[in-house]
């Protein structure tokens, strides 16, 4: 394809600069919007997503994180173009899904109205674990993959409170660690159900664990108010 030397000094131009504003681009070159904007078409280009997609870059200068961005001083890039599309990959690329803080913390810019209106769009699902939010793929199993991961974690984290406490990770003698935390995830889900209930449900799926031992995990750590589980105060030790 033949460009024209306008073209060319526009794209010679961005080389040096690296990232630049459309009228900054026009003002140094003197032409027109269409010039600059049909060598940048031909050769590559991506636009900032902050500063309202105002900044530009060629497409085979930016040098992408392992989040697939780029920054250059106060303006940032995405191989994946826009906001949204940026946000859905973010979340699928992550274990266990992300919080607002997290997301935020990568991109570096806002992105709660960009996330509830995904969640409405239903390109992402939350889930929400005491006051703490989630955020996911919306494809069925990765979903499932990430709740997995996102409740594994909160459950441990009761684990560990109970450490500074004991001197060690504490876990109720006679049970595994596996057998504790599957019985916690299932609290969460669940608070209504009995201690009896709570086992039988838990055993109909092969985890060996007794009404008596279920009393023993809500006591000790610290799970029961009066004579019932607190499904409030689980939810508050497990979102810590």
């Amino acid at each position: 394809m033949t460009h024209s030397s306008e073209e060319l000094s526009a794209v010679t131009l961005l080389k040096r600069e690296r990232v630049s504003t459309m009228n900054g681009m026009r003002e140094k070159l003197g032409v027109s919007h269409m010039t600059v904007f049909r060598a940048l078409r031909n050769y590559g280009y991506l636009t900032s997503y902050n500063f309202n997609s105002s900044y530009y870059t060629l497409a085979d200068i930016p040098t992408f994180d392992q989040y697939g961005l780029w920054t250059y001083g106060k303006v940032r890039f995405s191989r994946y173009g826009t906001v949204e599309k940026t946000i859905v990959q973010l979340v699928q690329h992550s274990a266990g899904g992300l919080t607002i803080t997290e997301l935020q913390h990568r991109r570096e810019t806002r992105v709660h109205n960009q996330v509830s209106q995904l969640v409405q769009a239903k390109r992402l699902t939350r889930l929400t674990i005491g006051r703490c939010s989630f955020y996911m793929s919306a494809e069925p199993k990765q979903q499932t993959d990430q709740e997995k991961v996102r409740r594994e974690q909160s459950m441990k984290s009761v684990l560990r409170s109970s450490q500074g406490k004991k001197g060690r990770l504490g876990i109720p003698e006679g049970l595994d660690i596996s057998v504790v935390l599957e019985m916690l995830v299932e609290m969460i889900r669940t608070p209504e159900l009995s201690e009896a209930s709570l086992s039988r449900r838990l055993q109909g799926r092969g985890v060996a664990i007794k009404a008596e031992q279920v009393r023993d995990v809500i006591g000790y750590y610290s799970l029961k108010k009066k004579r019932h589980i607190s499904s409030s105060n689980a939810r508050k030790r497990i979102a810590r």
